[in-house]
């Protein structure tokens, strides 16, 4: 009947990932905030403007931490600046690395999460309105974290904190250094990850058949029509 949305099917499956209600549970999970987790600062990225010499360091859109429903960073997404090498060594994007957009005319893309992964082989580096957060991954899983901080009761958490200026809708990186999430173990959160990826995999497959009926639909519509 098409009366539950693929995006709110997604929404509860990260809503159940963290209440730990998919995987068997070792132990309890205990709350940490976000920078207990942390392996190092977070950073603000690049404010330099974009040139239009293609042989520069790939700066990522800032589109490119918000566009993806997998919650995965669109790596194709990117602009070219000038960087020093100092520079190109500070910003410069790892697998692991979690961005989160602090700037937004929309506030559901605020403070919302995703994560690099690093498939293009290439450098690239963050623009400033997306910070980057490096997870300790001797204990967290970056993925888990991920999908902790984009499920709907930490989003309801990140939104409350969120201040418009000049029409912009902003969240400093110290804010969302406070926001706590459910910890499970680290094996534990590994397969919350399978899990989660697994549903949201077959979300995909859904919402590609909901398009396809749809258009069927359209199509024969136009030809009765006719």
């Amino acid at each position: 009947s098409y009366t539950v949305s693929p995006a709110d099917l997604r929404k509860t499956i990260l809503t159940l990932a963290v209440q730990g209600k998919l995987v068997p549970q070792e132990s309890d999970s205990v709350l940490g905030t976000l920078q207990s987790i942390l392996s190092e600062a977070s950073v603000n990225g690049v404010s330099k403007g974009p040139t239009a010499d293609t042989s520069a360091v790939e700066v990522l859109r800032i589109s490119a931490g918000t566009s993806r429903e997998d919650f995965y960073v669109n790596e194709a997404d990117f602009k070219h600046v000038d960087l020093p090498p100092n520079d190109v060594e500070k910003f410069r994007l790892v697998p692991g690395d979690l961005l989160a957009c602090r700037f937004n005319g929309n506030l559901h893309f605020v403070g919302r999460f995703s994560l690099y992964r690093g498939e293009s082989g290439r450098i690239q580096v963050n623009p400033d309105k997306l910070i980057r957060f490096r997870i300790n991954t001797a204990l967290h899983s970056p993925r888990y974290v991920c999908f902790a901080m984009n499920a709907a009761p930490t989003r309801e958490a990140i939104e409350a904190m969120c201040a418009t200026t000049a029409g912009n809708i902003g969240l400093s990186a110290g804010k969302l250094k406070t926001v706590e999430i459910p910890l499970p173990p680290l094996a534990e959160q590994r397969r919350i990850v399978a899990k989660v990826d697994e549903l949201l995999a077959l979300v995909d497959e859904l919402e590609n058949q909901l398009v396809a009926s749809r258009t069927v639909a359209q199509n024969l519509l136009a030809a009765l029509v006719r």
